[in-house]
């Protein structure tokens, strides 16, 4: 479990969003936009840590090729890494109560 793994949980759940919104072409993203998607999730990330949200955007991803934006809280940035989150404590926990 490393970083990668919460910015793939963030470019996750950007693209399930992004697919509810309301003028979405339905056609998936192409490598160039999921690798800008997940460098900005990257990106978003870590300005998490700092501020409260991020805006992430997706150029072309609607109809009349308009930008996706989307306003991501440090709230769901947690909600959509709950489970991994858990899976990480599990491990601590395993450690923090080890007998040398």
């Amino acid at each position: 479990m490393g970083g990668q793994d919460f910015s793939r949980a963030m470019v996750d759940d950007i693209l399930n969003l992004l697919q509810s919104t309301p003028g979405y072409k339905g056609i998936p993203l192409d490598e160039e936009q999921l690798q800008r998607l997940f460098q900005d999730c990257e990106e978003g990330k870590k300005k998490l840590s700092i501020f409260h949200e991020v805006v992430i955007k997706i150029p072309c991803a609607l109809e009349n090729n308009a930008t996706f934006e989307q306003r991501y809280t440090r709230e769901a940035f947690n909600d959509a890494n709950a489970a991994a989150f858990e899976s990480t404590m599990v491990h601590v926990d395993t450690v923090c109560h080890f007998e040398f």
